[in-house]
């Protein structure tokens, strides 16, 4: 287990000493962006001359080394990153973490939205990683509400290197987060309720848990919790677990969780769109490794069923493991013949 650490680095609170002591010296005397303003807003530009200090830039800095030192964090998530605006201050708290971290493993992940890759990319970036927020809309806002499908734009967000990312540690993808409503309410919104909402949610997390980057996964959604949104606290309702649908959620997440952690295929940049039906709304890719393991898989798209589905073109012929059923699926030279539910997703491991 590691902890990653939610550093709200763009603001403070008007009650902070620092906004009480001197407001204009530590933060902008106006937000820089009041449509999205949570309160005095760090200013990384300001210059003391005197003391040849950006005073903002040193008081951040050390609160990031200070964590790091004193309470062994293995990654921080910066808040707000978009109104932060400032590539040469998140640089200088990537390069300080890195250095307060030493030789263990520590990662550097932005908010900012919508994303940037300039943020990881290059040879010195900013952050290591950033949320991958069209992600969200695509799978989570797009097939999941039945909206028309956008063939190339699916395809982008499951495969980053088509929008300018270079490794598959760069994006995390997820279908929801604290900031937006829980996918089970939202489904709910769109008039899908029990067996049509579950099957969404496999559909979703099956490609959350395939597609190139890192998964983020908001507590509670791997088993269906359904509460609204709220500022205050929220404990988790366990008891769902009681329903049948519930613990399938839950099981097929366990599942995905674990084919992702033993198939190195899953954990490497290499991936290949190899079937599309845009009439049928089906589309198929590959994850692979150098090493000869492959993880194909074929999505149904939409909330009609597609009976005597044909794939001409499967990766290779032979005897593949149908993950989610845990069974052989023998598939020969002529290629695959399938029958998929609305909105299913088959997951054929090649080991």
């Amino acid at each position: 287990m590691r902890v990653i650490f939610d550093g709200i680095y763009n603001h403070a609170h008007q009650d902070c000493p620092l906004a009480q002591i001197d407001h204009d010296y530590w933060f902008h005397h106006d937000p820089k962006d009041p449509r999205f303003s949570w309160g005095p807003q760090y200013n990384y530009e300001l210059w003391d001359e005197k003391l040849q200090v950006h005073p903002a830039r040193k008081f951040i800095t050390e609160n990031i080394a200070y964590w790091i030192r004193e309470f062994h964090i293995d990654g921080i998530r910066y808040d707000a990153a978009k109104q932060i605006d400032n590539f040469d201050a998140l640089r200088l708290f990537r390069e300080t973490a890195r250095k307060a971290a030493g030789a263990k493993p520590f990662i550097n992940i932005a908010e900012y939205l919508p994303e940037d890759p300039a943020l990881v990319t290059g040879e010195n970036p900013p952050m290591d990683a950033v949320w991958h927020d069209q992600f969200f809309w695509r799978i989570a806002d797009g097939i999941l509400a039945n909206k028309p499908v956008d063939f190339p734009a699916i395809k982008q967000v499951i495969d980053p290197s088509q929008r300018g990312f270079t490794d598959c540690r760069q994006a995390v993808n997820y279908v929801s987060n604290h900031d937006h409503r829980r996918l089970m309410p939202r489904l709910a919104e769109y008039g899908m309720f029990d067996g049509a909402a579950f099957g969404r949610a496999n559909l979703a997390s099956t490609l959350l848990l395939t597609a190139v980057g890192i998964p983020m996964i908001w507590m509670g959604g791997e088993f269906g919790e359904c509460k609204p949104k709220s500022n205050g606290p929220s404990k988790i309702d366990w008891k769902l677990l009681d329903n049948e649908p519930n613990r399938n959620l839950h099981n097929h997440y366990r599942r995905m969780i674990q084919l992702r952690t033993q198939n190195e295929a899953l954990q490497q940049n290499f991936i290949q769109f190899f079937f599309e039906d845009p009439a049928r709304n089906v589309l198929a890719f590959v994850r692979w490794t150098e090493h000869g393991k492959r993880v194909v898989v074929i999505a149904n798209l939409r909330d009609l069923p597609q009976n005597d589905l044909h794939i001409p073109n499967m990766p290779c012929a032979g005897r593949w493991h149908d993950w989610i059923a845990d069974r052989a699926v023998d598939v020969p030279d002529d290629g695959l013949r399938i029958d998929l539910s609305g909105l299913e997703a088959k997951v054929l491991v090649w080991d």
